[in-house]
């Protein structure tokens, strides 16, 4: 550990700086996480074994909003509001509240595979991005 001689004002400003640039490359780091997951979600969302492509729109559904909470909060949700997604995704047997009888079973998931490859990818970028960030604070300033 080397010594650091600042004043309480350099100290504030330096913490401050490095806030703001860890959180800027937090929400770098999750857009592209979350870019990964709608690609690949988006991939699964048609052909076999799943559904037939016919027009596209299943697979344009799917969606990509950032959440920005402040104080250093950052998400992102990739979701779809299709009909079809959640029967898609986890099957459906029954009837709905239109009436109609289903008897699609097996469920032809999209974004859950999506999740499990981009999960495991995406804790480590956080992890070897901000620790970048924390070498920052350690020593080199």
């Amino acid at each position: 550990l080397m010594p650091i001689n600042l004043t309480p004002e350099e100290g504030a400003a330096l913490l401050r700086r490095a806030e703001s640039e860890a959180e800027a490359k937090a929400r770098q780091i999750v857009f592209e996480g979350a870019s990964e997951l709608q690609r690949l979600t988006m991939a699964n969302s048609s052909g076999r074994p799943g559904p037939i492509e016919r027009t596209g729109d299943f697979r344009r559904s799917w969606t990509l909003s950032m959440l920005l909470g402040g104080q250093g909060k950052v998400g992102a949700v990739v979701g779809n509001n299709s009909p079809q997604a959640m029967r898609l995704e986890f099957g459906f047997v029954g009837t709905d509240r239109a009436g109609r009888v289903y008897r699609t079973a097996y469920p032809y998931p999209s974004i859950g595979p999506a999740a499990q490859v981009v999960g495991p990818k995406l804790r480590k970028m956080l992890v070897e991005g901000m620790g970048k960030q924390a070498q920052f604070l350690k020593g080199g300033i």
